[in-house]
Order: C-alpha cells, then sequence, then structure tokens
C-alpha cells in the first residue's frame, strides 16, 4: 500500500512539474523551440518594452559583437545582426506582436521578449 501512495504522489508531483515546464516552451510550426531561461530575463533589459519606435537594450555586462537574431511567435526568423555593436534598432516598421531577441556569442546565449505595439 505504501508504495502505491509513494508512486502516485511521484507522478502527481512530475507531472505538475512536466505542465510548468510546458508553459515556458515557445514552439512553432516550423520546428524552433526555444526555451526561455529565467537567468537571461534579469541580464538583459529592454526599454521601452512594450516599444512603438526604438529600443534600447541594457544588460549586465556589455552584449558589444554578440549577434542578435529576431524571431516573431511563429518562431520565425525576422532579422538577424551579426557582430551587434550595442546601438538601438528601430522597431517602427515592425507588425505589433511578441518577438524573441537573442544574443549569441561562441557558447553564450541570451534571449528576452519584446513587445511591439502600434
Amino acid at each position: 500500500m505504501k508504495n502505491i501512495i509513494s508512486s502516485t504522489i511521484i507522478l502527481l508531483v512530475f507531472s505538475t512539474c512536466y505542465a510548468q515546464a510546458q508553459d515556458k516552451i515557445i514552439r512553432s510550426k516550423y520546428g524552433l523551440t526555444i526555451y526561455p531561461e529565467k537567468k537571461t530575463s534579469s541580464y538583459i533589459t529592454i526599454y521601452p518594452n512594450p516599444a512603438t519606435a526604438f529600443v534600447s537594450i541594457r544588460a549586465a555586462k556589455p552584449l558589444t559583437g554578440f549577434n542578435l537574431e529576431v524571431f516573431d511567435k511563429a518562431g520565425i526568423s525576422c532579422g538577424k545582426r551579426e557582430q551587434w555593436s550595442g546601438e538601438m534598432f528601430d522597431v517602427s516598421q515592425w507588425e505589433a506582436g511578441i518577438y524573441i531577441l537573442r544574443f549569441t556569442k561562441g557558447k553564450e546565449q541570451y534571449s528576452q521578449k519584446l513587445v511591439v505595439v502600434k
């Protein structure tokens, strides 16, 4: 009886953790899956967010030299900048929606959500 109760409790805990993890995964119909990490949200600050025109990015350490890639909510790449120099960028021509900005350099990778409104 103890084994059945223990197994049931373990199964419930696992299914709860799995369901919470699934809420944090962004999947696209094109096969791209992005796993946002908690450390990235405090590491990078995008402002203003939500944005209408120009966006600035602040990070705990300079992101100069990182590659910047932008994905829409479907996971499709909307643009890429090699060796990003840290300048502000214009989002006024983007459609309203949610975007993921991903910064990569070697094995380092950081991402943050950006909301564009009109």
